[in-house]
């Protein structure tokens, strides 16, 4: 595919991304969790398949059994896991980190399920 833009898209890792223009091209190859970017403003699942709350402050996220990566590899909680404690993590320096203030931890608590406690 050929695309033609008028500037550089940036960094296309969604951790460290910050132009329009690069979160633009990052959604044609990163899958997100979840979105909510349609005029109903309901959710869009796209890597998950179902959202439990057990409780107010917790999530527990089902991932589709049909997600896969560009290689073939199937999509699991650790792949989940380790992007959120990376965005996290104040030595990995993403510049949206601030996004994740209000989580308190994201586990694997199952081979496909992760938890976010806030």
């Amino acid at each position: 595919m050929v695309v033609l833009v008028a500037s550089e898209a940036g960094d296309l890792d969604p951790r460290f991304g910050l132009s329009a223009l690069g979160d633009k091209v990052g959604r044609l190859i990163h899958a997100r969790l979840m979105s909510v970017d349609n005029a109903a403003s309901e959710p869009r699942f796209d890597l998950v398949e179902s959202i439990a709350r057990p409780d107010p402050l917790t999530y527990v996220l089902t991932l589709r059994p049909d997600a896969w990566f560009h290689d073939g590899r199937r999509l699991n909680a650790d792949d989940v896991v380790y992007t959120y404690r990376s965005l996290m993590d104040p030595a990995v320096g993403s510049p949206k980190a601030g996004m994740t203030e209000m989580v308190a931890s994201v586990d694997r608590t199952g081979p496909h399920e992760v938890t976010f406690r806030l």
